[in-house]
């Protein structure tokens, strides 16, 4: 099973999210990992939620206004909300899942393209298509960390 760290905000719907991290030395398991069926920013500065991140948002080449990311994920009975960031994904998920919960959608009702909280957004064409770039970069790094 190959995992990888991405920053939050390049998550992308039909990644494979971890959202169990409690289960000391056993979190690489198939079923600590969920399908992200959506996605939304709140767009206000980071410092507002979380204090003392804004080094890391810089250094990690997030804008100082990167705030929380909601994120609704297959089987998961609530909205997830993330700090700006990084997160864990599965890379290698059998094609059989993919198959089965991406035809089997938890959340269909919310997959509108119009946010579901007043103070969030779903992201915008260009958002999701550097989300897919940092995801590419992510991807590579960890493919040479795995190499070594």
């Amino acid at each position: 099973m190959n995992v990888y760290k991405k920053l939050v905000h390049d998550l992308l719907v039909g990644d494979y999210l971890q959202v169990v991290t409690h289960v000391p030395d056993e979190d690489n398991r198939p079923e600590c990992f969920r399908r992200v069926e959506k996605i939304e920013y709140i767009d206000a500065p980071a410092e507002q939620f979380f204090g003392n991140r804004s080094f890391y948002l810089f250094a990690r080449g997030l804008p100082p206004q990167a705030g929380p990311v909601i994120v609704w994920c297959h089987g998961v009975e609530a909205p997830l909300i993330y700090p700006p960031g990084d997160v864990t994904v599965w890379a290698d998920v059998p094609d059989k899942r993919r198959e089965w919960d991406g035809e089997r959608g938890w959340w269909e009702n919310t997959l509108e393209d119009n946010p579901l909280f007043p103070v969030s957004r779903v992201p915008t064409d260009e958002e999701v298509e550097l989300a897919e770039l940092g995801d590419m970069k992510d991807r590579v790094e960890a493919e040479r960390m795995w190499e070594a």
